[in-house]
């Protein structure tokens, strides 16, 4: 990303930015006003050789507090070149970090997970998108898990083995008040609601199913092999999920009645939890690589199926799924003492957070909402024909 393109993310995304840089005259700083769209350059004195030296980043949002960035970028470079690249590239990715981290993450999205920190029950949790506000909603003796938002960020879904053993899905509100159980027979697993906010697909034994809401108009959409873990598409569509029909476990893709049913996956490698960018270009997943460890890989919804390794180094990494806003994506990964915590990445696999650096237990399975991208409750949706809602673009594409 070069530094004009730079200074335009900012400008959309409403940041005043002072930076030190290293510019085609030398070191400066550049103060940039979102008010007035302009920025002006000061001369800078201290830190001459910033290319082994410190690159400084302050990045300001709108009503929040100021947070300072510090980056030591050390070591030669291979080619004199290239050197002023190297460090707008450096730079260009600390404000990706700061806008993620610190800006889009804090403005009001949730993340729900599962955690067993408390006695080793497996519970509810829900926190901000910045992993904030951490709280409890689930407090039983059974294994609580597989949360899932409504689109609205008011209910969530979830499996519970909390009836005689038996996993069946619930609802509850975001505060984990009114709980339901929607299904009575079987085995039901990982709910995910539609972005209409009117039904919800699942697992029930073997196969992928619908229902409402409230657990009725139950219809199977597959019906051969093992299949699980149903993921929809953001424009409701079409669904992704995981089949073990021709042999190994592998990512497809169906029409939202089960039709056209597609594998998007085929080197046999073990798969599992498919998620859909908010852009609907890119599926994330979960994968074993030649080195036997999971990694996150994102392969493309449709057409000629590119696949791109997000991940590469151990330990185990799973259960990818993508921030509201396309940039960021958050995972589980195994931590030590055989625990597992939840983490952010870039949606170019670049490492920014964990979240809740100690304590007992293990955090897992995030799914991530923004309760204000719902304009409107699901009952007062109507459908017009003025025109298409312009989906957010992702950095893969």
């Amino acid at each position: 990303m070069k530094y004009r393109e730079v200074v335009k993310r900012m400008k959309r995304k409403g940041y005043s930015c002072y930076e030190i840089n290293r510019g085609n005259r030398g070191s400066h700083r550049s103060w940039y006003n979102p008010e007035t769209g302009k920025y002006s350059m000061l001369p800078y004195h201290g830190n001459k050789d910033i290319d082994k030296g410190l690159l400084c980043s302050l990045i300001k949002a709108k009503g929040e507090i100021s947070l300072g960035f510090f980056y030591s970028f050390r070591g030669k470079m291979s080619i004199k070149v290239g050197r002023c690249l190297t460090t707008v590239i450096v730079f260009s990715l600390l404000i990706q970090m700061q806008f993620t981290v610190n800006g889009y993450a804090a403005r009001g999205t949730k993340i729900a997970f599962t955690s067993t920190r408390h006695n080793g029950f497996s519970e509810i949790y829900i926190m901000d998108g910045d992993g904030g506000n951490q709280v409890r909603l689930t407090y039983h003796a059974g294994r609580d898990g597989g949360a899932s938002w409504s689109p609205d960020g008011r209910r969530i879904a979830f499996v519970s083995n909390r009836d005689r053993g038996y996993d069946r899905i619930y609802v509850m509100d975001a505060d984990g008040q009114n709980m339901k159980r929607l299904t009575k027979d079987s085995t039901n697993r990982h709910p995910a609601w539609s972005p209409d906010g009117g039904r919800i697909a699942f697992t029930r034994n073997t196969q992928i199913c619908v229902m409402d809401t409230d657990g009725k108009n139950l219809v199977p959409l597959t019906h051969i092999g093992y299949n699980s873990q149903p993921a929809w598409s953001p424009d409701g569509t079409r669904i992704a999920f995981v089949s073990h029909r021709d042999g190994g476990p592998e990512i497809y893709v169906m029409d939202e009645n089960g039709d056209n049913q597609e594998r998007r996956t085929g080197n046999k490698a073990v798969k599992s939890a498919p998620a859909w960018s908010p852009d609907g270009r890119w599926i994330a997943y979960s994968s074993l690589d030649l080195q036997r460890v999971f990694q996150i890989y994102v392969v493309r919804s449709e057409g000629v199926p590119l696949k791109k390794k997000l991940t590469r180094k151990p330990p185990d990494k799973f259960h990818p799924v993508w921030s509201p806003d396309g940039d960021t994506i958050a995972y589980t990964s195994a931590v030590a003492f055989g625990n597992t915590r939840i983490h952010l990445m870039s949606d170019k696999g670049i490492f920014l957070k964990q979240f809740r650096e100690v304590g007992n237990g293990s955090d897992l399975s995030p799914d991530w909402v923004d309760p204000a991208a719902w304009s409107v409750p699901p009952a007062e949706n109507v459908v017009t024909s003025w025109g298409k809602i312009k989906k957010p673009r992702s950095a893969l594409q």
